[in-house]
């Protein structure tokens, strides 16, 4: 895939994330396992936060970046937090 066929990716993968997270807080598969995101006050998710998180989704997908965001997730206990949730005050929960 090229640079164009990259940046294609990410937008519409980009614009999924946000549209359906800030509008309801779940993705076709979250709402599949009965997960949501939310603020980490436990509130609906905020679009300001689900953006930072989805913006922040790179780390998680480009080599090396992503180890970055295994050692985040080790480091938050059980909480497992990506780097997009704890940027965003997010938190992924049933």
């Amino acid at each position: 895939m090229g640079a164009g066929g990259t940046v294609v990716f990410f937008l519409i993968a980009g614009t999924y994330y946000f549209g359906c997270e800030s509008a309801t807080g779940q993705t076709i598969g979250k709402r599949l396992v009965g997960i949501r995101v939310k603020n980490d006050d436990g509130t609906p998710a905020s679009s300001r936060g689900v953006a930072i998180r989805t913006i922040l989704r790179i780390v998680d997908v480009l080599p090396l970046l992503y180890l970055v965001g295994f050692v985040a997730m080790m480091t938050t206990g059980v909480r497992r937090q990506r780097i997009g949730d704890l940027a965003g005050r997010t938190i992924v929960t049933r």
